[in-house]
């Protein structure tokens, strides 16, 4: 029941599974919303507390949204949005359980009972689907994302019939950059992003996600929900004990709160630590101070998964943090907030961030800059310095005449080793960033 663990199948399901009586309808549910916090994202994800650190067996989803989610970076300098779509068919059930013919043969013997068969089974699925957008504005601060929201007349501008005035009205007056990022299980598989910067993209998505359940509702649909019972009512042994269940659950949930907390901290943190050229360190603040602090709440996060691990290995031995650090000899929380942070550098216009394209493949590079706005160069490097070299635009073109041979590679096979100006640095308006390539390892010369 905790672990998720893949068991032998203990309950007998034939032909009693049916959706449940008089109660066929579809639900949908449709929310334009401001995320301010991980925890917000997660909420409207649909991942709950117990959830976070729940079942693999039907957990996949819960883990690919808890990425998108981590990804997602959300921080207080910026601008979040999103618009979430959730989809619920009628639930499946088996009527009658009764435990299998296999299952029957050891029903006397607990101990190899629990070893094939585990403690519970599947009564009963949900099934749906969920569809999230999230549109980022990029602001220096606080106060400046507080004044987008107030332009743009809160989260139903995002989507208003005059939203691309209002965003290009915004981008032109506080120079602000705008992406978006899509996530859906279920619905039509061929959704996609065509302009990342176009917040009517999510819109357009996630009405054709809402519109595939009119046509083909089975197979638009996923299992995302599944009650389980424990074997006792189909007969098997005795369940784990209630109370070491509770305590174990009750650690899970609040180790899965303390994550969303520390993941809005860490990526503030980082992101002063990754590009300190935002940010005005004149009224005292310590950029080493910081960047202890982020590693400090790395470390925090990484005890808090132990700590949920280990009260889903022995639920009767389940600890809270602070109780399970001092039994491995350590400290939690061991990260401090620095007590002054830097204030963020208003952008001017026609400045870019550089993004990191090391390791990249030209095409992935390419992308990646397009993506971001980003002008680039590529260059011939037979050593990080010498990246103002020979110039390899014709990569572009898989070779040219006046290069026959030097890299007669696909642009798939052709990484990024150096760029100048490094990652997290400003781009002056109107400047280029020059890439040097290698041939990807296991590619011949």
């Amino acid at each position: 029941m905790l672990s998720g663990a893949l068991m032998n199948q203990p309950v007998n399901a034939g032909a009693a599974v049916t959706g449940v009586e008089h109660v066929g309808g579809i639900t949908v549910d449709f929310i334009v919303q401001r995320i301010q916090t991980t925890n917000d994202l997660e909420q409207a994800l649909g991942i709950d507390a117990e959830a976070s650190y729940g079942s693999p067996s039907f957990g996949a989803g819960v883990s690919a949204r808890f990425n998108f989610a981590k990804n997602a970076k959300i921080q207080s300098s910026s601008l979040f949005m999103s618009v979430t779509a959730t989809v619920k068919l009628p639930v499946l059930s088996i009527n009658a359980p009764s435990l299998t013919l296999e299952a029957s043969k050891v029903v006397d013997r607990p101990d190899i009972f629990a070893q094939r068969f585990g403690n519970a089974f599947i009564r009963s699925m949900e099934r749906g689907a969920i569809f999230i957008g999230v549109l980022r504005v990029d602001t220096s601060s606080s106060e400046e994302s507080e004044s987008i929201d107030t332009e743009l007349k809160g989260s139903y501008g995002l989507f208003s019939a005059d939203a691309e005035v209002k965003f290009s009205q915004v981008e032109k007056h506080f120079s602000s950059d705008v992406f978006v990022q899509m996530y859906h299980e279920g619905g039509p598989p061929g959704l996609k992003i065509e302009d990342p910067t176009d917040p009517r993209e999510l819109l357009r998505n996630a009405n054709l996600f809402v519109e595939s359940f009119a046509t083909n509702a089975d197979a638009s649909s996923v299992a995302y929900n599944v009650t389980l019972a424990p074997i006792t009512i189909a007969t098997g042994p005795l369940p784990p004990n209630a109370a070491d269940l509770g305590l174990a659950q009750d650690v899970m949930r609040f180790c899965a709160s303390r994550r969303s907390v520390l993941l809005d901290q860490l990526n503030l943190l980082q992101l002063i630590v990754d590009r300190p050229a935002r940010f005005d360190f004149s009224n005292g603040a310590n950029l080493k101070e910081i960047a202890t602090a982020a590693s400090n709440t790395q470390s925090d996060l990484d005890l808090i998964a132990h700590c949920a691990s280990a009260a889903i290995d022995s639920p009767s031995k389940a600890k809270f943090p602070k109780d399970f650090a001092a039994a491995t000899g350590v400290t939690f929380p061991s990260a401090v907030m620095p007590e002054i942070l830097p204030v963020g550098k208003p952008r001017i216009p026609g400045e870019l961030t550089v993004p990191n394209f090391v390791g990249l493949t030209v095409t992935a590079a390419v992308a990646l800059a397009s993506q971001n706005g980003v002008p680039i160069d590529f260059r011939h490097a037979e050593s990080p310095d010498d990246i103002f070299g020979e110039d390899l635009e014709f990569l572009q073109l898989g070779g040219g005449p006046d290069h026959p041979g030097l890299h007669p590679h696909s642009n798939d096979q052709i990484v990024i080793d150096v760029q100048l100006p490094p990652a997290g640095s400003t781009l002056q308006a109107g400047a280029t960033v020059g890439l040097g390539v290698e041939l990807a390892p296991g590619v011949p010369e």
